[in-house]
């Protein structure tokens, strides 16, 4: 399984992806001078993971400190002070976002499984799982500012269910319809917003991915991005869904290209394709999360196979970031305020940035 972003990483996430039409018009890119932080967890880790950003400015990640992959999490407050944490007797812990009240959630490895946790600015942890859950066990992906969480679990045949869990720790499982019951097909619930709606994808009976939204009252609506390709390991992956109902995502097509969409929350879409973005198998443009002003943020593949980020606003303008010193950027977050965190490849080491504009 893998992460929110596309890049592989341990998770309760699958990888969800599909393709698009043609892309929208660009303006010119916006002039000014961003402010950027680079910042490391550990002075020597062997993997450094930047997840989310919220409004007062504090992003959580995970890193690495061995070969072995034992996972620490993170948590840099607006004033750059860095705590590291572990989840309570676990082996590895995988935060995956934060909301603008400074809770925490993601997944701990405890044994040879996965649970969910909520951390709360002070430390504190509740940990979850949904009983009876199967190898790859429970995670929480996303949480709103009332705290109530979405995730997914495995089953005992290794098929995913949807999950919401309320505030008050009362724990919903669902399906979307057309998930595959199949090892590795089904339902995951990636992102929520304020009001409760949920986006995500599940995988069909034949492995292709399908985007969907669950309405707050269990409606789930699946849909489809314009040209996404219909074989297993194509289709549509929702990413983030903003307080208007906007979802962003991506695609891959029947060529297995990646293609960047924006649905609006009355289910119109606009795709996008970032300019210099690479059109061989595996490359292309993802959008990876957006905030309630509707700005958007993401990262493209090129010809070569380098990774650059951008954020691409409302009108049609696009802005890249251009992390100075770094050979390719992956931006995975972006606040109310437009600031983006991410990672960056410099000489020989992964940092991470916070890029103010």
């Amino acid at each position: 399984m893998a992460k929110r972003t596309w890049r592989a990483t341990p998770s309760i996430v699958f990888l969800i992806c599909g393709a698009l039409a043609p892309p929208m018009a660009l303006q010119a890119q916006i002039p000014g001078t961003p402010n950027f932080t680079t910042f490391q967890a550990t002075c020597c880790g062997y993997e450094f993971e930047v997840m989310a950003i919220n409004d007062a400015g504090m992003i959580v990640g995970f890193y690495s400190t061995s070969e072995e992959g034992a996972y620490l999490g993170f948590v840099r407050a607006s004033d750059g002070k860095i705590t590291s944490f572990h989840a309570p007797e676990a082996n590895g812990t995988l935060p995956y976002a934060i909301n603008n009240r400074g809770v925490t959630v993601g997944a701990y490895g405890a044994g040879t499984t996965l649970n969910g946790f909520l951390r709360q600015p002070d430390g504190e942890f509740t940990t979850f799982s949904v009983p009876g859950a199967g190898p790859a066990g429970t995670g929480a992906n996303a949480v709103n500012s009332a705290g109530v969480v979405a995730g997914g679990y495995s089953d005992a045949n290794s098929a995913f269910h949807g999950l919401v869990r309320a505030a008050n720790g009362t724990i919903t499982t669902f399906d979307a319809p057309g998930a595959g019951t199949g090892a590795y097909q089904g339902t995951s619930s990636v992102s929520i917003n304020d009001a409760g709606v949920v986006a995500g994808a599940f995988a069909d009976s034949n492995g292709a991915f399908h985007g969907f939204v669950r309405a707050a009252n269990g409606t789930i609506t699946a849909f489809d991005a314009p040209g996404a390709g219909t074989a297993a390991n194509q289709g549509t992956a929702s990413l983030a869904i903003n307080n208007a109902g906007a979802i962003v995502g991506h695609s891959i097509d029947a060529d297995n290209v990646y293609h960047g969409f924006v649905r609006a929350g009355d289910g119109t879409f606009t795709t996008f394709d970032a300019p210099g973005a690479g059109a061989g198998a595996w490359q292309g443009t993802a959008l990876t999360a957006l905030n309630n002003k509707g700005e958007v943020v993401g990262s493209s593949i090129d010809a070569s196979n380098v990774r650059h980020s951008f954020v691409l606003y409302p009108d049609g303008a696009i802005r890249a970031i251009n992390v100075p010193e770094a050979s390719q950027t992956l931006a995975s977050g972006i606040n109310d305020h437009g600031d983006v965190a991410g990672v960056y490849y410099g000489p020989g080491v992964v940092n991470g940035f916070l890029w103010v504009p």
